[in-house]
C-alpha cells in the first residue's frame, strides 16, 4: 500500500513540474497567469516536499 502511495506522490511531482513549465512558457509570452499561478502551485508543491 505505501508503493502505491509513493507512486501516486511521484506522479502528482510530474503534473506539478508540467504545470510549472507551462505556467512559465505562459509568461513567457506574455499571457497574465498570476492569479491561476498563486493559487495553484504551492500546493501542489506541499506533495513534493
Amino acid at each position: 500500500m505505501s508503493d502505491v502511495r509513493a507512486s501516486t506522490i511521484v506522479r502528482s511531482c510530474a503534473s506539478t513540474i508540467v504545470l510549472t513549465n507551462h505556467v512559465l512558457k505562459e509568461e513567457i509570452v506574455g499571457t497574465d497567469v498570476d492569479h491561476d499561478r498563486s493559487r495553484r502551485l504551492p500546493n501542489k508543491d506541499d506533495f513534493c516536499l
